[in-house]
């Protein structure tokens, strides 16, 4: 019996935990393996050299390129604090595709049972699509991550969506960051609202 004063924790709410804290150190050892085993390629030149440049340059860039800057931005800021090699400019997708597992698991869990969130977890954690973002300097693994923990603020909630002010704010946060990775973010904004209305 727990002491007066100090909150107990039911068994049953442990198991999810340990079953996130094992899909996500399950994904961070998969996806932090073997990122310097390819070459560059796609946009990975492109990111790597304009992270480079000095601010005036990328800002004009920016400007003109017709993608958001968001995960522009974080290369620039991570390679100043790392080697200028390919497996540490990667780094940052392969923990952003690692964390989606765990908004992924609660979005099946809530809409399922821990049948259906692990089935999910692990379609996706042995996903070669998501191994190849993970394994890429590029902003899919970055929006992949911000999509789904979005959506799991969508769903946290039968029949009430989006509870109180921090709920609004942490959506209207998730979702102006997803626009600022990608423009198709606009997509899932629009989607979200129209489940919201229904």
């Amino acid at each position: 019996m727990a002491q007066p004063g100090k909150l107990a924790v039911h068994p049953k709410d442990l198991g999810p935990r340990f079953s996130i804290a094992a899909l996500l150190g399950f994904n961070l050892a998969v996806k932090l393996l073997w990122l310097g085993v390819n070459d560059l390629s796609g946009d990975e030149p492109f990111t790597m050299y304009w992270s480079q440049r000095p601010w005036p340059d990328l800002k004009d860039m920016l400007l003109t390129e017709g993608r958001p800057p968001l995960h522009f931005l974080i290369t620039r800021q991570w390679s100043t604090l790392v080697p200028f090699e390919a497996a540490w400019i990667r780094v940052p997708s392969a923990l952003f595709s690692a964390l989606a597992v765990w908004p992924l698991f609660l979005i099946a869990r809530k809409l399922g049972r821990d049948r259906m969130a692990w089935a999910c977890a692990l379609l996706f954690s042995f996903s070669n699509y998501q191994f190849g973002c993970a394994h890429e300097a590029s902003a899919h693994a970055l929006f992949t991550l911000l999509a789904i923990w979005s959506m799991w603020i969508v769903v946290r909630e039968p029949g009430a969506p989006v509870v109180g002010w921090s709920g609004i704010l942490a959506l209207a946060l998730l979702n102006g960051l997803l626009t600022w990775v990608h423009p198709i973010g606009w997509l899932l904004v629009a989607m979200q609202s129209a489940c919201m209305l229904v």
